[in-house]
């Protein structure tokens, strides 16, 4: 496939179909694409918002408070600094509040194979509109994942409670 943003976002949806539990379940918001300037009108009178994120995660709020300090304290083994946590989860690491049932995820192309034959290290990028809907749902206590690869996607969702039935593909 030419579109490997496209090939992996259709991979992780797949994936979680097939493997989030009830009744947990994923849905994409397609605010992109060709539109007329009059439909593209309407859909913003409608609501629709630019930078929306290409995925959701919903499900119920189960998980104990004690679940964020697991998650910072497995992060901060990793040698992660609180500042790289915070941008990692998308969330002001409150300790009294629950696991999140929301879970935004922002698909990015993965890596480019340099001429070297190495993966490129450039961070994907998020553009302003992203950026401060980002800044917003983490307000509101929902992580804002930028995800460029299916089992960083997996991982990530573990990590903040959402259950996942299966083997890591």
């Amino acid at each position: 496939m030419r579109r490997p943003e496209e090939a992996l976002h259709r991979a992780a949806v797949s994936y979680l179909r097939a493997n989030l539990s009830k009744p947990w379940l994923c849905w994409h918001t397609p605010n992109g694409g060709g539109r007329s300037k009059a439909e593209a009108g309407i859909l913003k009178a409608m609501g629709t918002l630019a930078g929306m994120p290409d995925l959701f995660v919903l499900g119920p709020q189960k998980a104990p408070p004690e679940h964020w300090r697991s998650v910072t304290q497995a992060m901060v083994k990793e040698g992660r600094t609180l500042e790289q946590i915070k941008e990692a989860l998308g969330v002001d690491l409150d300790q009294s509040r629950p696991a999140p049932s929301l879970v935004a995820i922002e698909f990015k192309a993965p890596p480019r194979r340099l001429a070297s034959g190495r993966l490129s290290s450039a961070k994907p990028r998020l553009n302003p509109a992203q950026r401060a809907l980002q800044a917003d749902l983490g307000a509101c206590g929902v992580p804002y994942l930028v995800i460029d690869d299916l089992e960083e996607l997996i991982r990530a969702l573990k990590a903040l409670g959402v259950p996942l039935r299966g083997r890591t593909p």
